[in-house]
């Protein structure tokens, strides 16, 4: 009558979501893809909370990637997250290689957050438009299409989006301020309020590269000098080095999750100019942004 379920670890959010979703790609036959457009599904030093999400991993998807890589990335880089720009609620998307998938943008303050893809599905009447045997095969894997089904997952999708975004802000938030050599507050420790305003405003407006003292001051309703003094008693460094190391936090995640140009890079996490990111970046981590990508390099390549 009664099934012990203490295997689940509801404890760690990070492990329950990736648990979640692994049983959500087997119960429904799909696989789940999430694309973080501004590098926040990362722990306090930089390391992707959901790596190997970042690209399709259905085998029909990865037959011949090397090949293709380059028109795969155009439509699920390039035009399906620049449709999620616009669009700004689910829709459904059908790629050059025959693949139909549910797509669920999330936005923060405004700024697309998250992508998250689920299939792949594939129409019954439709053949592959792949002419090798091997393609063919993999191609009759996906599952097929079925309408009254995708509200339910859009629903699920929609779900954990918001669940991530939660967690990404109650990470970042506990960890800004934290470098190499620190480690991240622990919630059971004293906090004061102004820490926590402070982090929180950190998070939400590193990206903006036109973000100042000053309007942190703003928010605070006190002087930017007695901010300056606040942030330093508080953090012991200053603001600009808070800011600092979240954009390279950031920027760490979205070097090893995509294969974004590092003009894109430096835009998504506020830098800005190129030149600025590549000296900032390395002044803290030693070697250069395109350093740093090799290094973390997988030995399949990111496609999306």
């Amino acid at each position: 009558m009664f099934r012990n379920l203490s295997h689940i670890d509801l404890h760690s959010p990070m492990t329950f979501i990736r648990e979640s979703l692994a049983d959500l790609e087997v119960s429904l036959g799909i696989y789940v893809t999430i694309h973080d457009l501004m590098g926040i599904l990362c722990s306090w030093d930089g390391n992707p909370l959901l790596q190997g999400r970042t690209y399709h991993a259905h085998p029909y998807c990865r037959y011949k990637r090397n090949r293709y890589e380059q028109k795969c990335v155009d439509h699920c880089s390039k035009q399906v997250n620049a449709y999620a720009l616009k669009q700004h609620s689910a829709f459904t998307t059908h790629c050059w290689k025959g693949v139909q998938e549910v797509v669920v943008p999330m936005f923060r303050h405004e700024q697309l957050a998250l992508v998250l893809f689920a299939g792949g599905f594939r129409k019954a009447e439709e053949q592959c438009p792949l002419s090798p045997t091997e393609a063919q095969n993999r191609f009759q894997q996906l599952t097929i299409y079925e309408s009254e089904k995708m509200d339910q997952i859009t629903r699920i999708l929609k779900m954990t989006g918001l669940c991530l975004l939660q967690l990404a802000e109650q990470t970042s938030v506990q960890s800004v301020g934290n470098d190499q050599l620190h480690t991240p507050i622990q919630q059971s420790q004293p906090v004061d309020r102004r820490d926590i305003l402070i982090r929180q405003f950190i998070f939400n407006q590193v990206h903006n590269q036109q973000l100042r003292i000053s309007q942190l001051a703003n928010e605070l309703n006190l002087s930017v000098s007695r901010v300056g003094h606040l942030v330093k008693e508080i953090f012991g460094q200053s603001f600009q080095s808070l800011v600092n190391l979240e954009r390279i936090k950031r920027a760490k995640a979205l070097l090893i999750t995509t294969d974004w140009p590092m003009d894109m890079v430096a835009t998504a996490t506020g830098f800005g100019n190129p030149y600025h990111f590549n000296r900032t970046f390395k002044a803290h981590v030693q070697m250069t942004p395109g350093q740093y990508r090799k290094s973390h390099q997988r030995s399949e390549k990111v496609i999306d």
